[in-house]
Order: structure tokens, then C-alpha cells, then sequence
């Protein structure tokens, strides 16, 4: 069942926090300042208000640029079959295939309760789920924060804070620091009301943002000088690769973050980004103004917003970006 009505999905919520013992919190994979930090924030509402048995199910390594939400303080632990919940709560995502974790999850729990903001396809919906889903939606963490910001008066004035802290880099993560169109007015009032619990903005920027080392600086730019222009001059693109990778001695944590880089480009309307994860294996990251890339995105059975997605596709580097770019040029056209 999707539903976008507050009251019930508070009622749904509560009904299956009274029931629960235990619960996982799952969001998809390469974990981003969206979905895991809602993760860290819907955990300590779950482990210190509800006093219910809580994991964050991840098998992904913890990124970088989020250590500073404490996730020391929370329970984390990679899939494993033998354990079972009686709630399993999927945050900033809604395909079992883009779990950060074994998709057979799924079976290892009794509810499941899915909240995200991304285009949910209907060949995906399952009836015996209940979705909170709104592609309006600016972050995920805003989404936690419209049902559940009573309950978080029952926080200490640090876990007030730390709660502020992770709903904020939601914020950031999904508006890249309030500067894309899907910047809103409930992004702003929210971003106000946290200061209430300690939020320090510029603090959370540094860290998230702005934190880094030259090696970073130095793989960044040898990204950037792969960028080039379409046939069309209508597509800007570069790619990275696990060779710069390994030049400067970073994971695939680096590519982070990346489209940031050529975003404001003036007269192109997509900006593509392809990344390497194995040897002949790429993601590839769309983004864009005018255009919806989650329909060039689902073509390869990937999704997103209609602004930012993307998809994973194999072939060598050379192969991909033709490709991809001969298809994007002939959907713009």
C-alpha cells in the first residue's frame, strides 16, 4: 500500500513499533548523506525513545564524510541469513535490487515499511508492503522528520543535536548545499527549526562538504580533465577510473559527490559522470534542468528523480561512453 498522508503513516509507524522487538534499517547501496544518515537518525529514535532492539544492516564500508553523525554509537552490521526482525524499515530507497545488503532480507522480516522519495515503478510494488513514498520530497530525513517530529521532544538536548545533525546532511546531501531546483520552502523553515536543536550549519558543511585531503584534490582533477562535449555540445561528460583510484591511493568513497563539479555548465542540458567500480564495470550518475534522466536511466534499469539518476552498465570504458552518449543525444533530440 503507498500512502503520502501523515496520519497514516503515524499511525502505521506506531502500530508496528508497539508489535516490534526488533528492527533493521536498510538504505541502498553506496550509502549517501540521504539514506544513511536517516538511517542514524531513525536508529537512536528506535533504540532510546522506543527502547526496541535496532541494527542499520549495511555491507558497505562506512563512509568518510559521515563519521562525524557518531555511527560508533549505533549498532551496524552486514547481512547475515541467519537473523530475522520483526520490522524492516527501507529508507531513501524502494527496489530490492539497489539494497545495500542481500535482497533476501526481505524474507527475513514480518513488516516492511518503505519510505523514499524516488520514482517508485509499478512492476516493483509489492501489496503486502506499506510505502511512504513522495517523489516531491526534497530528502528522505525530511520525510522521517514530517511524521516523526513529536516524538523526537522525548531526545536528550546531545541526541537532539546529533538528530539535527543527520537530518541537515540530508538536506545537504539532496540539495547539494541548497543550491539545486528541488531546493524548497520545507527545506529552509526545517533547516531553521534544527538550529533549535543544536544544529551549527556551517560546522555540518565543513564536515560534509568542505573536509578533505590533496590526494582528493588531485583525483578530482583528473577527472575533470577527461570533460568533453557531445556531437551536440549539448551533453558534457567525464569519467573516473579505479587506475586514478589507485594513484592516489582512495576507494570508490571518492566518486562521491562528483556531478557537483560540472554542474552551471553554460548551454548543456545533461551532465553525465561515469565511474568505474570494477574492471569493465561502470556507474553512470545524470543530471539536468530541463531534461527527465530517470527515463534514460530506467532504459538501462536504473532510476532516480527526474533531475539525478543513474544506472550500473558493463562494457569496456571507450564502449560505455559511446554508448550511453549516442543514446542520451538521441533522447534529446
Amino acid at each position: 500500500m503507498i500512502n503520502k498522508e501523515i496520519k497514516i503513516v503515524k499511525e502505521y509507524f506506531n502500530n508496528i513499533v508497539c508489535s516490534s522487538k526488533t528492527i533493521a534499517i536498510v538504505t541502498h547501496t553506496n550509502p549517501d548523506g540521504d539514506g544513511l544518515s536517516a538511517c542514524i537518525a531513525l536508529y537512536h529514535i528506535l533504540n532510546k525513545i522506543y527502547k526496541i532492539k535496532t541494527e542499520i544492516i549495511m555491507d558497505s564500508i562506512f563512509p568518510n564524510n559521515l563519521k562525524f553523525l557518531k555511527p560508533e554509537e549505533c549498532i551496524i552490521n552486514p547481512y547475515d541469513e541467519n537473523k530475522f526482525f520483526d520490522t524492516l524499515i527501507i529508507l531513501d530507497c524502494n527496489e530490492p535490487e539497489r539494497l545495500d545488503t542481500n535482497k533476501k532480507i526481505f524474507s527475513k522480516a514480518k513488516n516492511i515499511f518503505i519510505i523514499d522519495h524516488h520514482i517508485i515503478k509499478n512492476e516493483t510494488i509489492n501489496n503486502d508492503y506499506f510505502y511512504f513514498i513522495d517523489e516531491n520530497a526534497v530528502s528522505t530525513g525530511i520525510m522521517l522528520h514530517r511524521f516523526l517530529d513529536n516524538v523526537i521532544q522525548g531526545f536528550n538536548q546531545n541526541d537532539k543535536r546529533l538528530y539535527a545533525n543527520c537530518i541537515y546532511t540530508t538536506i545537504l546531501n539532496d540539495t547539494n548545499n541548497f543550491v539545486n531546483k528541488n531546493t524548497n520552502q520545507e527545506c529552509f523553515t526545517l533547516a531553521g527549526e534544527l538550529t533549535n536543536y543544536g544544529l551549527n550549519p556551517a560546522e555540518i558543511v565543513y564536515q560534509f562538504l568542505l573536509k578533505t585531503n590533496l590526494n582528493y584534490l588531485k583525483f578530482i582533477g583528473q577527472s575533470m580533465s577527461t570533460l568533453a562535449l557531445s556531437t551536440s555540445q549539448k551533453i558534457a561528460y567525464f569519467y573516473s577510473t579505479l587506475t586514478m583510484l589507485k594513484e592516489n591511493n582512495l576507494t570508490t568513497q571518492a566518486y562521491s559527490k562528483m556531478m557537483k563539479w560540472t554542474k552551471g555548465i553554460a548551454n548543456i542540458e545533461i551532465q553525465v559522470s561515469f565511474q568505474e567500480y570494477r574492471e569493465n564495470e561502470f556507474r553512470v550518475s545524470l543530471r539536468s534542468e530541463t531534461k527527465d534522466v530517470a527515463k534514460i536511466a530506467q532504459k538501462y534499469s536504473g532510476g532516480g528523480h527526474k533531475e539525478a539518476a543513474g544506472f550500473k552498465i558493463n562494457g569496456t570504458l571507450q564502449t560505455v561512453i559511446k554508448t550511453v552518449i549516442n543514446d542520451i543525444e538521441s533522447f534529446i533530440k
